[in-house]
């Protein structure tokens, strides 16, 4: 497949959590082939890209055999059962661990902080949304949520905002310093309606 078939979706396969693309599969041995030309962490998995142990799954995604989910039916613990003309009970059945990844929004991402002349410092990132996957110049992404809403966590605290940005005060920066530390991990996820979506992270140093 050449860039603009990757682009509009071809060879896309599982590998664990990841989901992945490949411009070519070249046979090297019975049972073994070389990828080459991947697209990695597609449709907001680049989470998972380091967790491949040896004997990770890898399954094909064919979209003539594939089945799609409703969203009631896209959480995690959903069973799944595969019966073909003519076979005979009992029919495998699969419990799937990660379908509710489909209705979770996105990491943010480009997370940056900021310092001010007093203290403060404005930690902001750019939102992604599953209802808008191509970067358009100028045009934000759409939402893709009933509202928009983000939790930042760290060490010694927790907030709720409903913009792309958080104000980490003088105040609260002292209290951390007070603790001993001397940076302080921020992690930054979007609030949708299905739940909390994987973290940005961003290390400030106090």
């Amino acid at each position: 497949a050449d860039m603009a078939a990757l682009l509009a979706g071809a060879n896309r396969a599982m590998i664990g959590d990841e989901l992945v693309q490949f411009g070519s599969a070249a046979p090297l041995s019975p049972g073994q082939w070389r990828l080459s030309q991947l697209l990695r962490g597609r449709r907001g998995t680049e989470d998972a890209i380091q967790l491949h142990p040896v004997e990770s799954r890898f399954v094909v995604i064919d979209d003539d055999t594939a089945i799609t989910l409703s969203p009631e039916l896209s959480v995690a613990g959903v069973k799944i059962m595969a019966a073909g003309i003519g076979d005979a009970a009992p029919w495998p059945v699969a419990t799937s661990v990660t379908a509710s990844r489909a209705v979770l929004p996105l990491s943010p991402c480009a997370p940056k902080a900021k310092e001010s002349g007093t203290g403060n410092v404005e930690i902001s990132w750019t939102r992604r949304s599953r209802a808008g996957w191509v970067w358009r110049n100028d045009i934000d992404a759409p939402l893709g949520e009933e509202s928009e809403a983000y939790r930042i966590e760290w060490a010694r605290g927790t907030a709720d905002v409903p913009e792309p940005r958080f104000i980490y005060t003088a105040a609260m920066r002292a209290a951390d310093v007070a603790t001993g530390a001397i940076m302080t991990r921020f992690a930054i996820r979007q609030l949708g309606a299905g739940g909390l979506s994987p973290p940005a992270t961003i290390t400030v140093v106090l």
